[in-house]
């Protein structure tokens, strides 16, 4: 996908805006209006090329390369074609505006750090929800926020040997809870604090299945921005909470 900002635009328009002045300043010679304009086509070039667009680059190039023998009028004319070719390729393409309270949401989409160790087969997901949100998708970040969750979910059933593939989460988390009723002092001196922890987590899944992966999976619910902004930080502190203890490495 070509990311393109505003300032770049503005910056090559302006650019060519200054060329057509020089070219019509006699205040200026000759010599300086080529050095000028050398100058701020070649910036013009380097926005063009950052924004992946060959054709016009190569516009570009000609126009540089016939520059030291170009006068007022014919810089004026390739100018106006160089001009005319940029809004033309620009018809082609669909730009989309990321405000700035999603900007940074969109260029570093990664979960944090305790996530991408523990549950690295996340970081796909974690990404695409965080995009999907900056490109006002909500629902389908709410989809992949509990793809997300899922995996989460297999990491606490396999951490209690119970069965994980093509099951529904409700017969999971019944199974995890029954293992979580075992834990005893046979586990250890802290495993109270394991009952604690394992109980809280499967508790919470049920609560995620019911409030939110149920609907989002099944048509029942479409999610507002600000719903799913909400639910997306929700899942990224629990998985970072379940990171503590858990991860995905014999999935």
């Amino acid at each position: 996908m070509l990311r393109f900002y505003a300032a770049t635009f503005l910056s090559m328009m302006s650019n060519l805006s200054s060329v057509f002045m020089l070219c019509h300043d006699e205040n200026f010679e000759m010599e300086d209006v080529q050095a000028k304009s050398l100058e701020h086509i070649s910036a013009v070039r380097e926005a063009l090329m950052e924004l992946q667009l060959p054709s016009l680059v190569a516009e570009s190039d000609r126009f540089l390369k016939r520059l030291p023998t170009l006068s007022r009028d014919q810089i004026s004319i390739l100018l106006c074609e160089l001009r005319d070719s940029i809004q033309h390729e620009f018809t082609n393409h669909l730009f989309l505006d990321i405000g700035p309270g999603f900007k940074w949401i969109f260029l570093k989409p990664a979960p944090p750090d305790e996530i991408v160790n523990s549950f690295s087969s996340t970081i796909f997901e974690f990404e695409d929800a965080s995009r999907n949100l900056a490109l006002d998708q909500p629902t389908a970040a709410v989809f992949h926020l509990m793809r997300a969750l899922e995996t989460g979910l297999n990491a606490l059933a396999n951490h209690f040997n119970v069965s994980f593939e093509r099951r529904n989460w409700q017969n999971i988390i019944n199974d995890v809870e029954c293992e979580i009723q075992k834990i005893g002092p046979a586990n250890g001196e802290n495993w109270k604090n394991q009952e604690q922890f394992y109980s809280d987590a499967a508790s919470h899944f049920r609560f995620l299945k019911n409030a939110w992966r149920n609907y989002v999976m099944h048509v029942h619910q479409r999610y507002s921005i600000t719903e799913a902004s909400k639910i997306r930080m929700h899942v990224l502190d629990f998985m970072q909470h379940l990171s503590s203890k858990l991860n995905d490495s014999s999935l």
